[in-house]
């Protein structure tokens, strides 16, 4: 692998699917998470906590992400532990489905009465530590249903802290040298 990429990675390379041989056939693949591709969560901006007003669920929908993680505030810190996941298609229906009479009415995103038979919250998002190898985060994405569903994500957690997130769409496309 070190003259040139096996024959079905350079196909892939071709077809601008660069990750797969960078995470199968480089050492690129066995290095952390953490150092090259986990994306930093800003806490206030990339997440809801668990009791969340009706403009913090607007405001993160506005900013277009699939996947937002869901958080309970560590008391006297700036940290929060990560407690669940929510769809953007969810939180629509958080929003069709509440009535706010207030900005500053909550509502708890664990609590949520559902008339649909699966809750809106995933309580048990694929979590990583830090050290993890981009290999083993791409095949645990990848068993988990990454390769159809593109918006397969994995949290990094440190010690149960949210600290930042893999998303599958970004793995496929890393460049390798």
């Amino acid at each position: 692998n070190r003259v040139a990429l096996p024959f079905f990675d350079r196909n892939l390379v071709t077809k601008g699917i660069t990750g797969v041989p960078a995470l199968t056939s480089t050492d690129l693949s066995l290095t952390a998470v953490a150092d090259n591709v986990m994306h930093e969560i800003d806490l206030e901006k990339d997440c809801l906590p668990v009791h969340s007003t009706r403009s913090q669920v607007l405001r993160i929908m506005e900013r277009g992400k699939i996947v937002v993680p869901v958080i309970q505030e560590l008391p006297g810190t700036k940290d929060a532990i990560l407690v669940g996941s929510i769809t953007k298609i969810n939180l629509e229906k958080i929003v069709d489905l509440n009535s706010w009479d207030d900005e500053n009415d909550t509502v708890d995103l664990l609590q949520l009465p559902s008339k649909h038979e699966a809750s809106l919250v995933n309580r048990a998002p694929l979590t990583v530590p830090p050290n993890t190898t981009m290999r083993e985060v791409y095949i645990l994405l990848r068993v988990t249903g990454g390769i159809f569903r593109r918006q397969m994500i994995a949290f990094v957690t440190e010690h149960g802290r949210l600290v930042g997130s893999v998303d599958f769409e970004h793995l496929l496309i890393l460049k390798h040298d």
